[in-house]
């Protein structure tokens, strides 16, 4: 989901419930927009995975595939693995 603007539509909190795990994409070093997701959506820190980018180079697809394969190898169980890359 690319979420374009705040406050969160409906559809936000939808996605994110439906979700056992969502990777937050943020060129921000401060991780703005999942502070945001937890703050005003009351989401579970740990459900929100940081993908953060922030050297001042524009992020790219192998920075952000890269992450994410780090952290569904770091996954607890195979099943949420098999969930990820369905």
């Amino acid at each position: 989901m690319c979420i374009k603007s705040f406050p969160f539509s409906k559809a936000v909190l939808d996605f994110s419930e439906d979700r056992d795990q969502i990777f937050v994409i943020d060129q921000n070093r401060d991780g703005q927009m999942r502070k945001l997701l937890i703050n005003e959506l009351e989401q579970n820190p740990a459900k929100l995975v940081k993908v953060t980018h922030y050297d001042g180079m524009p992020i790219t697809a192998s920075f952000i595939s890269g992450t994410i394969l780090q952290n569904i190898d770091a996954a607890p169980t195979k099943k949420m693995r098999q969930k990820v890359s369905s």
